[in-house]
């Protein structure tokens, strides 16, 4: 997560002169409430879920990314056990594709007899593809992981599980319960997670993980002057000027930002610009923030350049405060540091092989070792040393 000063940075500077002057506060104000979230802190995060829920190493596990599907789509073909899944519509942008990649890439490295992968013969070479349902067959594997960045309305995640279930070897398969489906977010706003749980709700050996909630224009103090803005300044032609059905999240990815954002901030466009309601305004074209959903290297060179470097000495005794005032859950502890839960996973290591906490079925407790620890005066420093088995997001 960055600092709120996106307003400030070099970046955003042309995508605010767009506006009026007596509007370009709030658009500032817009731009400061959004949430960035890396994509390697994303995946980081995905990861030690995944783990959690993949605590039994002797079972093998797949994953496949949830994107766009097409109707009547099936995700493994129908007629042919041994083709590998279709991961990517030719159409979309590849940014989550190849999150989730590296994602199954790390889990392989670390797991090798868990996360399999299946090597394929492909012009005269070998290449590693997601599991055919003959290689899950053989293998015999017990999950099969949907991984997703952020489910806003919903309807995505719901019509891959209609591709999923169109194959009847999976659908059986899941139903006599030889295998089970989780599917898991990073993010998901509060009508999206509903309209999935209602989809998954008679379905047997499905369930959903969702680490946080989407922050939405709504969540805030001044949210009817954003949404104004973000409606005003939409194009005309725009059907949903606060993101697709009007979700208003306002959280951007470093790998793409959704379409759930508000239009003006990822729609551009290129002739004719009618704004709904900016009578004032004398432009011809909008300048999207983030145009076509991709993100700018300059935004992300200055992203890197504010990015707030932790201090593990400080989020170790933060850490310990916080276990002392009732906290005991790693996602709990993530949320009010403002830190990964894979970051804050490793301090969890680390503080319990020094003794200042124990870990148990997921809840956390400080230790009196620990509670001696927050009484003495600072100038100790602690180091977090890397793994090859573990990925750490600074």
């Amino acid at each position: 997560m960055f600092i709120n000063m996106l307003s400030k940075i070099q970046s955003s500077q042309h995508w605010l002169s767009q506006f009026l002057p007596v509007h370009r506060g709030v658009a500032a104000q817009l731009l400061d409430s959004l949430h960035i979230v890396s994509t390697e802190d994303m995946r980081s995060d995905l990861r030690v879920l995944i783990e959690d829920i993949a605590r039994n190493r002797s079972q093998k596990s797949a994953l496949l990314p949830i994107r766009e599907c097409s109707a009547q789509e099936s995700i493994y073909d129908t007629q042919n056990p041994t083709i590998s899944p279709v991961l990517q519509s030719a159409t979309e942008s590849l940014g989550s594709e190849a999150f989730i990649s590296n994602l199954y890439t790390e889990l392989t490295r670390a797991r090798k007899r868990q996360f399999m992968l299946e090597k394929v013969q492909v012009n005269g070479g070998h290449k590693e593809l997601a599991p055919s349902l003959s290689f899950m067959k053989h293998h015999k594997f017990k999950n099969l992981f949907l991984v997703d960045d952020l489910i806003g309305s919903g309807d995505r995640v719901v019509s891959y599980l209609d591709a999923l279930f169109r194959n009847k070897t999976i659908n059986s398969w899941v139903s006599y319960g030889y295998i089970k489906v989780h599917i898991v977010s990073f993010m998901a706003t509060d009508e999206g997670k509903c309209v999935v749980s209602r989809a998954i709700k008679r379905r047997k050996n499905v369930s959903l993980h969702v680490m946080h909630r989407a922050p939405s224009l709504r969540d805030l103090a001044d949210s009817k002057a954003l949404e104004l803005l973000c409606k005003s300044y939409a194009d005309k032609k725009t059907q949903y000027p606060l993101g697709y059905k009007e979700s208003a999240v306002r959280v951007v990815f470093t790998h793409s930002a959704p379409n759930n954002l508000p239009s003006i901030l990822y729609r551009s466009v290129f002739t004719k610009f009618r704004p709904n309601n900016a009578p004032s305004l004398n432009l011809s074209q909008w300048a999207a923030m983030f145009p076509n959903r991709t993100i700018p290297e300059q935004f992300k060179q200055d992203l890197a350049a504010i990015k707030r470097k932790p201090s593990s000495r400080v989020d170790i005794l933060h850490l310990l405060e916080l276990l002392k005032n009732g906290a005991d859950k790693r996602e709990d502890i993530a949320h009010l540091m403002n830190r990964t839960s894979a970051y804050i996973q490793t301090l969890l290591d680390l503080c319990e092989r020094m003794g200042f906490l124990t870990q148990n079925r997921a809840v956390i407790s400080i230790t009196n070792q620990g509670l001696c620890e927050l009484s003495r005066p600072a100038g100790k420093n602690y180091t977090i040393e890397k793994s090859e088995e573990f990925y750490y997001p600074y």
